[in-house]
């Protein structure tokens, strides 16, 4: 569903808990992290609630991992959002969201009373960093004086953040998470950036990603990220500086296999542009013999004289000239006169 190179990374990653454990223990409440069991931490698969208009700029991913004490499970509901604006009513679009999380938790649940907890993670990155409120109680307009008195009436709730649009390449690389979720949010953060003095750095991660659960399918969803914003020739220069023969291994594999898929896609707009004017060809084709046909029924009965050899492998302009004439011409000759 993703249509944009960011989200088909961030979904390729994250969406493996091996990689997406790290990033949410950095984020959540301490006592929260303590208290579900994260090897049992799964992706709903297939969910998305992000509105149809937004999917151009937005991706969404659902967690669920149970309680310790086996009283159900909590359900993080992760929105990256990439753009270059900061949305300030973010905190309403991600109540819209756990509502929905909530609805479909209730049609796969009928009958039971109480609901999973569901906590809002936003992953931001911009030029500007995050300068919006989280807290969804302010978005709201209450008259001065009545804030307590609807206070139990109204949600109220501050959705997690985690912006990386500011970390330096220091605080990044020392975060608890997955060598895989590190070069991800490295390479989301500064791919269409010149950073030739941190390369290196990030391209040596690269041999630890190798190491990880799934690690080389992490990988090839970061080589395909950097060749859709940059190109091959850069993935070339990312792996020679990982220093490192299997990772040079997969970035050739990696641009090959993207050459082939650009020949097949070509072959296949190349059949389709030969059926389209085939199509087209077919088409006129079939309105000049139509007309062709009709102007000789035309000149039999106006004239009493067969012209169908005359018309014969006569141009659409020289069809539409004599038909033109038919109407008026008072023998045979005036209608195929010469101009």
């Amino acid at each position: 569903m993703a249509s944009h190179p960011h989200d088909a990374l961030v979904r390729r990653v994250f969406s493996d808990p091996a990689h997406a454990r790290g990033e949410l223990q950095v984020l959540l409440p301490p006592a929260l992290v303590a208290a579900v069991d994260w090897s049992r931490l799964e992706v709903v698969s297939g969910a998305s609630f992000v509105d149809d208009d937004l999917r151009e700029r937005q991706v969404d991913l659902l967690y669920t991992v149970p309680f310790l004490d086996g009283s159900g499970d909590a359900r993080v509901y992760v929105l990256f959002e990439h753009q270059s604006t900061v949305d300030p009513r973010m905190a309403a679009r991600l109540l819209v969201y756990m509502a929905r999380v909530w609805d479909h938790w209730m049609r796969e649940h009928p009958g039971t009373g109480r609901l999973p907890l569901v906590l809002p993670l936003l992953l931001h990155h911009s030029g500007t960093g995050w300068t919006a409120t989280r807290d969804f109680g302010e978005l709201l307009e209450i008259p001065l004086g009545l804030e307590s008195a609807v206070a139990t009436h109204v949600p109220r709730f501050t959705f997690l953040l985690d912006d990386f649009s500011k970390l330096t390449d220091d605080e990044l690389h020392a975060r608890a998470q997955s060598a895989a979720a590190r070069l991800a949010l490295w390479t989301l953060q500064n791919a269409r950036r010149d950073a030739p003095g941190a390369l290196r750095r990030w391209a040596r991660l690269a041999a630890e990603v190798l190491t990880e659960p799934h690690g080389e399918r992490a990988l090839r969803a970061i080589f395909r990220y950097l060749g859709e914003v940059h190109d091959e020739d850069f993935i070339d220069i990312f792996a020679k500086e990982a220093d490192s023969p299997r990772i040079e291994e997969l970035a050739m594999n990696h641009n090959q296999r993207i050459r082939e898929e650009g020949r097949q896609e070509g072959r296949q707009e190349g059949r389709q542009e030969g059926r389209q004017e085939g199509r087209q060809e077919g088409r006129q084709e079939g309105r000049q013999e139509g007309a062709a046909s009709i102007l000789a029924k035309l000149i039999h009965l106006k004239f009493g004289v067969s012209a169908e050899e005359r018309l014969e492998g006569a141009s659409a302009a020289q069809i539409e000239r004599w038909s033109a004439r038919i109407l008026t011409a008072q023998s045979l000759d005036e209608v195929f006169s010469p101009d």
